[in-house]
């Protein structure tokens, strides 16, 4: 990540969000539900909005209901060298997701998936 980036957007599950001028550029999708987070999802793709790094922990129940959104809107949301981070249950298989993996390790019962748009 750069140092250089220009902002970092926090978007709760009500679509608020918060903008910080001193971090690298990247989304947060903060305890959202899945409603919630399929909108933003697909608000900021069609919108061409990008990011440098997406963070995701999702309730891990209802990842496989998010993972059909993730995987046709993530592709458009990462910026070319952007990073996203899946947390999900250990004991599940990992999300398909049409992104390479970069890194995937388990820390107990979760799992960390990093994959980048390219």
């Amino acid at each position: 990540m750069s140092d250089g980036a220009a902002d970092v957007r926090r978007r709760a599950a009500d679509g608020t969000s918060g903008v910080s001028s001193d971090a690298p550029a990247g989304l947060c999708l903060a305890d959202a539900r899945l409603h919630g987070t399929a909108a933003v999802l697909a608000a900021d793709a069609a919108a061409d909005v990008t990011y440098d790094l997406i963070l995701l922990d999702p309730p891990y129940r209802m990842l496989p209901s998010l993972t059909d959104h993730l995987a046709r809107h993530l592709p458009a949301l990462l910026a070319p060298a952007g990073r996203a981070v899946l947390e999900s249950d250990a004991g599940e298989a990992a999300p398909a997701l049409p992104l390479p993996v970069l890194a995937e390790r388990a820390y107990g019962g979760t799992r960390i998936t990093v994959v980048t748009h390219g």
